[in-house]
């Protein structure tokens, strides 16, 4: 219980919980602590992870190299997402 005598429950975010984050610009918190701010999306089946620059050319160009803008991520990372723009 925490100071408010409130009970907080932990799960892990599911690839339904995060649909509602995808391609927006957001600050994740993931497994292990660390923070990063980005963008995710699901691509070809698989959730991907990349700064909100490279998400922006990856979008906009069709010929950039995909191992350039994205980075594989599991849902099961993902703890914490918030919107910032």
């Amino acid at each position: 219980m925490d100071r408010l005598g409130l009970w907080r429950t932990f799960r892990y975010m599911v690839t339904e919980d995060i649909s509602i984050y995808f391609h927006k610009h957001c600050r994740f918190r993931f497994r292990g602590g660390k923070e990063a701010y980005g963008v995710i999306w699901e691509n070809k089946g698989a959730l991907v992870f990349s700064s909100k620059e490279l998400h922006s050319r990856y979008k906009d160009d069709p010929d950039f190299p995909e191992s350039d803008a994205v980075l594989p991520i599991d849902s099961d990372d993902v703890l914490m997402a918030e919107v910032i723009s």
